[in-house]
């Protein structure tokens, strides 16, 4: 049998993002040769699910029962038919005890997380794409899930400040994704797509207006009383304007009402259409719901008017609105759509230059290529740490002359093989270094990371990983993981490490495992920067 991911996803009045996010991890999952199970209550499966979840490696398994525990147990059956390599969980009714009763019998599970919905002790991984997530977006939860996520009181007072002082200990998942750099888009974004327009000159031709599952009668009464309000006032009103939706109001004299208040305007109603992707790059505006159609939106470089309308969104909007990507209104059900009249009045009156930079900020935010990263990621996972012995010299050997490891080091020169023979034996044979290998699922060694000691039991630190690991995000919780181990293992006064300035993905992973930096003095015109960490 082919190596299987197991999804089981919520897809609810509110969940065609979630469907959506796991489709994408599934399409790179397929890319890698695995196979795919998406288990679904009867009641969630429908013909646009079924349409979206066709392929030779997609399959859908029904869950006959609406009762959790029962859920449970016949999804404990199919891990046991299937033995997949992992089990991906998307929702919000799938809390702590959900996932403690699934991995009981070992189930290597990782979760979808956006609101702090659970602590996710059970859970190995934990992903979350949104723009918001970061360590602190979890560390500085409230009072409860902190509590909760704090390791137990019967552990020893070491482990314990590790738990306090170490972001990936913050919750129960071993390892966290988090941010946009792990946003799953489907495969049609992962390509290049940015508009290549280069007049902005009919910045506002075509406006999307995309807006999620089924928005309401009211929803949609008020997105186009607001255009009506603001489209007058333009000296080259948007020709065309698109209304996209899983489904839409079935009362025709309704949608014609609507039409009419914009005379002179192509609208167009459009029902989850095949061609979004083509929609989005053509377009020149977008006034959107506040869900995961903002990333996609942001991929293809449009400018956009984002409103919540549900609570979730709000953080999602406002997030966005931080980086400047987006501009902020207020859900046009509340007001009749006035504040979008005077959002759509604010962006008309950006200059060209203006929105150029709006574009560039929101394709940079998203590179499309989020799904393959967690793919590999889980791929490669569970990452183990063992002791280095002399049968690793050909993989170190390697690694201390690779171009980009020398290219980063302090001492940049490459080493001969005798040379690094009498290094390694050095070290292996010296109780003041620490020397690990860091190992994928299948046992392939992928880095290394090395602890030398001083006097005053400081750890001097180096880190690198093997050309296929880079850039998928692993240095700070491999980093977390050996400092983690290294501190349960012997006394640790303080972290250290020296890095080059121009190593910008290396002073990244140390200041996001908490580190504190300084500038040391020295004769080399490159003069490192000191990090230091005091657990």
């Amino acid at each position: 049998m082919k190596h299987c991911l197991l999804i089981r996803v919520a897809t609810g009045p509110a969940g065609w993002g979630h469907l959506t996010r796991c489709l994408a991890v599934a399409q790179a999952w397929r890319e890698r040769g695995g196979k795919v199970v998406f288990a679904l209550r009867r009641s969630e499966v429908c013909s646009r699910i079924q349409g979206k979840l066709a392929g030779p490696d997609f399959e859908i398994c029904e869950l006959p029962t609406e009762n959790l525990p029962a859920e449970i147990l016949y999804l404990k059956t199919l891990i046991e038919e299937l033995q997949p390599a992992w089990v991906l969980l998307d929702g919000y009714e799938f809390d702590d005890a959900y996932e403690q009763d699934l991995t009981s019998g070992g189930t290597p599970l990782v979760v979808f997380d956006d609101d702090r919905h659970a602590v996710h002790r059970s859970a190995h991984g934990l992903i979350n794409g949104n723009a918001y997530a970061s360590p602190d977006f979890y560390a500085l939860s409230d009072d409860g899930l902190s509590t909760l996520s704090r390791k137990s009181s019967t552990e020893s007072p070491r482990n314990q400040t590790i738990s306090r002082n170490f972001h990936h200990s913050r919750l129960g998942a071993k390892w966290h994704l988090l941010g946009p750099k792990y946003l799953p888009l489907r495969s049609d974004f992962w390509d290049s797509l940015s508009n290549q327009r280069q007049s902005l000159e009919d910045m506002w031709e075509r406006i999307v207006v995309p807006l999620g599952g089924k928005p309401s009668p009211e929803l949609l009464s008020g997105v186009l009383t607001g255009l009506s309000v603001a489209i007058p006032k333009l000296r080259n009103p948007p020709h065309r304007i698109d209304i996209i939706a899983g489904a839409l109001p079935a009362d025709e004299r309704f949608l014609e009402d609507l039409k009419g208040l914009l005379p002179g305007v192509e609208l167009n109603f459009r029902i989850d259409p095949p061609n979004l992707v083509e929609l989005f790059r053509n377009a020149t505006l977008a006034i959107s719901a506040g869900g995961s159609t903002l990333y996609e939106l942001a991929r293809c470089g449009v400018p956009t008017i984002a409103f919540p309308v549900s609570d979730n969104q709000t953080v999602v909007v406002d997030a966005l609105h931080r980086l400047k990507v987006v501009v902020p209104t207020n859900n046009p059900c509340l007001d009749n759509g006035v504040g979008l009249a005077q959002a759509l009045g604010q962006v008309f009156d950006i200059d060209n230059e203006a929105l150029r930079q709006w574009r560039a900020r929101a394709e940079c935010l998203v590179d499309g290529q989020g799904a393959r990263r967690i793919a590999e990621i889980l791929n490669l996972q569970p990452i183990s740490l063992r002791r280095a012995t002399e049968n690793d010299a050909d993989f170190l050997f390697d690694l201390r002359n690779d171009e980009l490891v020398r290219e980063n080091s302090l001492q940049q020169d490459s080493v001969s093989w005798e040379q690094h023979l009498r290094w390694l034996k050095s070290k292996l044979g010296d109780s003041r270094t620490t020397l690990f290998i860091v190992e994928s699922r299948l046992k392939q060694p992928i880095g290394q990371v090395r602890f030398d000691f001083d006097s005053s039991e400081t750890a001097m630190i180096s880190i690198s990983l093997a050309q296929s690991t880079r850039g998928l995000g692993l240095s700070a919780p491999i980093l977390q993981m050996a400092m983690g181990t290294l501190h349960r293992e012997k006394t640790v006064s303080r972290f250290r490490a020296l890095i080059r300035p121009e190593n910008s993905a290396s002073i990244k992973t140390f200041l996001a495992c908490g580190f504190r930096q300084e500038i040391v003095e020295s004769g080399d015109q490159c003069q490192p920067i000191e990090f230091w960490f005091e657990p």
